[in-house]
Formats: structure tokens, C-alpha cells, sequence
């Protein structure tokens, strides 16, 4: 998923994949590590910096149950 992100904005530096990914892996391992009581995550506002800058979750939504 993090490979296939391109830049949104002609002449932005490429975005850091990198820190998108380990983002991604991040929430996996806390929905693995507290299952089965999360029962739905959301991030529907994520902004991913150039290379080397930092990957910010700037809503998201834990639902538990």
C-alpha cells in the first residue's frame, strides 16, 4: 500500500514511504496485540511529509467493543 503513494502536487518531493509503512505496521500490531476488543480502526486523514519527515495521523477512530 505505502509503495503505490505518489507525491499529490507537481514539484513536492517524493513522500516518505517509509514512515508510512511503519505507521501502517504500527496499527496493525496494536489491533493484533488488543483483539478481540478493537473491533474497527480508522484513519481517514493520514499526511505523509517528503523523505525523511514525519507521517502524521491527523484524525482517526478506534472503535471498540
Amino acid at each position: 500500500l505505502a509503495a503505490q503513494i505518489i507525491s499529490s502536487r507537481a514539484g513536492d518531493a517524493e513522500p516518505d514511504r517509509v514512515g508510512l509503512a511503519n505507521l501502517l505496521r504500527r496499527v496493525s500490531h496494536l489491533v493484533v496485540d488488543l483483539a478481540p476488543r478493537i473491533t474497527r480502526v480508522e484513519l481517514p486523514r493520514v499526511i505523509v511529509g517528503g523523505r525523511g519527515a514525519r507521517t502524521l495521523v491527523v484524525d482517526a477512530n478506534l472503535e471498540v467493543g
